[in-house]
């Protein structure tokens, strides 16, 4: 008889585990990656259209966007690496059929990924709450001059 701790003898768990325990988080660094590349560049440019002062979670958000964006060329390859280092942690935490370790590693990296993908989402809906507190529209008017103002 297995206790939830083990594993029955027959079946090894740990491919699973470290599949589920990569892609999840592979998933929430992708979204990382699109907020910080696409959604605070694009917050930014309308704080600084309306000249708002940002709050020190935000800036400090918009510095981490700012980093990425500039050093993306080599943070990002190195994903792949620690994919493959993630999948042999997991299967080695689960040597001898025990579930409990692989189990508290996957959960305490969703959660720091979660974490960390709440706080950058919220930095970035400070200012935009700001603006649409006031009813201002989020993409503000064309200047006269711009070549795609209607004329």
């Amino acid at each position: 008889m297995s206790t939830p701790a083990t594993a029955s003898p027959g079946r090894d768990r740990r491919p699973l585990l470290a599949v589920v325990g990569t892609v999840l988080p592979a998933l929430l660094v992708g979204w990382l990656l699109v907020l910080h590349l696409r959604d605070v560049p694009a917050m930014r440019k309308t704080a600084d259209v309306y000249g708002m002062t940002l709050s020190e979670r935000t800036k400090s958000v918009v510095w981490q966007s700012m980093w990425l964006a500039d050093n993306w060329w080599w943070t990002v390859p190195c994903l792949v690496p620690l994919g493959v280092a993630n999948i042999m942690l997991i299967r080695r935490l689960g040597r001898g059929g025990r579930l409990v370790p692989p189990i508290v590693w996957i959960t305490a990296v969703f959660i720091v990924l979660i974490v960390t993908a709440v706080r950058t989402r919220s930095a970035i809906e400070e200012p935009l709450d700001f603006i649409r507190d006031r009813g201002l529209p989020l993409v503000p008017p064309l200047p006269p001059d711009s070549p795609w103002h209607p004329r």
